[in-house]
């Protein structure tokens, strides 16, 4: 997706291809972010310092035409965008399939097989606010893994702003990570 400026671009420019309506879109941005208190203002920076996520965002921004119009949408949107190819949305409450827990993991077990780009968002409110487990409302999520460990069914996902963290079983400080299942 990024066409020019890989890597750290000495000039802070940086091409980005996009797919706008199955076109090919090539949206130039600079590396000037906006920052709020010394943080980001939307989009964290990568555990390594990476900032092509916040990037990413700007040119997306770019395309909406403000930071405010990228707020909010369906995951699919992005993926449409960022690879060009056709996407799949399932809603589990309003879908003709037989969407239980066990036939949803099933689904995206074989997608992640597949090589499949995964996201996955929640229901609408404030992202301000999150639910019992932790979880953003009105967010998107990155799926990075579908696996079974130890008999139980997981998913690796990540939340590209950060600020929330998920909270029930198996979250990041939960006992049930013995050093075993660790290593």
């Amino acid at each position: 997706m990024f066409i020019t400026g890989t890597g750290d671009s000495p000039i802070g420019l940086y091409g980005i291809k996009f797919f706008i309506r199955g076109k090919p879109w090539i949206v130039d941005v600079d590396d000037k972010l906006l920052f709020e208190n010394g943080d980001l203002k939307y989009m964290n920076m990568a555990d390594n310092g990476s900032m092509w996520a916040a990037i990413l965002e700007k040119a997306w921004a770019k395309v909406k035409g403000n930071y405010a119009q990228t707020n909010g949408g369906f995951v699919v949107s992005g993926l449409r965008a960022v690879t060009g190819a056709p996407v799949f949305t399932y809603v589990p409450s309003s879908s003709s399939y037989d969407l239980t827990d066990a036939n949803t993991f099933l689904l995206l077990e074989a997608a992640d097989d597949a090589g499949y780009m995964l996201g996955a968002g929640t229901a609408s409110g404030s992202n301000t606010q999150t639910n019992d487990c932790g979880l953003a409302y009105g967010h998107a999520y990155a799926i990075m893994a579908v696996f079974e460990m130890d008999s139980t069914e997981m998913l690796l996902m990540r939340n590209p702003w950060g600020y929330t963290s998920y909270s029930g079983p198996w979250a990041y400080d939960d006992s049930s990570w013995t050093d075993d299942l660790v290593a």
